[in-house]
């Protein structure tokens, strides 16, 4: 199953229906024939150049013609949970993927089953800080596009926690995602209240600060 930068939505997936095929390096292609067969069809185009130059083909390299030609070194990383976020949006849309899609160069990860960082990507606090930091294509506070790369995301204000604290964000960002990918009409303003109020008590805001960010965020 694949994933698109547009198909990631804030808590939940709109998977469109699509596949890829990822004939990675060391693929038993015989053990497919169906594949074998429809990527036949497209044999010269597939098939690895000689040498660098015109004519039909990809690039010269020691992969086979029906394997993808870089090394996926991190392909396994695809199969186990993470957090997928779109990297261009007018927000950060951000969901737990435990179902193994792979994505396409409009989607970044993040690895591991983590409901505490996911709930503090989609908090308010968060939403702020993004706008003021991320680059951003027009206004940010006014629909301009922001873009999240990695080297901005390494530096979003993660805030420590007691496991107890963990726990109960991590719970309700959970259950928020499973009510949301079940009905993307579900009503979580309740969960998402409890949530936005503790991420303002474990990031000390004051009444001034969390008004400030009631009055900007997006969601």
């Amino acid at each position: 199953p694949w994933l698109r930068g547009r198909d990631v939505r804030r808590w939940r997936v709109n998977w469109a229906g699509l596949y890829v095929i990822f004939t990675r390096r060391g693929t038993d292609i015989e053990r497919y024939p169906a594949i074998k067969q429809h990527l036949s069809k497209f044999r010269a185009d597939l098939q690895p150049k000689s040498k660098s130059g015109s004519g039909r083909g990809r690039k010269p390299g020691r992969y086979k013609w029906f394997e993808i030609q870089d090394d996926i070194a991190y392909h396994e990383a695809f199969n186990r949970p993470k957090i997928v976020y779109a990297n261009i949006g007018k927000q950060l849309r951000t969901v737990i993927d435990r179902k193994g899609y792979l994505t396409n160069q409009k989607c970044f990860f993040i690895p591991g089953d983590d409901g505490y960082l996911l709930a503090l990507l989609n908090s308010k606090p968060l939403d702020l800080y993004f706008r003021l930091a991320m680059p951003c294509l027009d206004d940010p506070f006014s629909g301009g596009d922001m873009e999240f790369s990695g080297i901005y995301m390494e530096r979003a204000p993660i805030a420590l926690a007691k496991s107890k604290t963990k726990r109960r964000l991590a719970g309700l960002a959970n259950r928020i995602q499973d009510a949301q990918q079940a009905d993307p009409g579900a009503d979580t303003t309740a969960d998402e209240r409890e949530l936005n109020r503790i991420v303002y008590d474990l990031y000390n805001l004051d009444a001034t600060d969390i008004a400030l960010i009631e009055q900007n965020a997006r969601h």
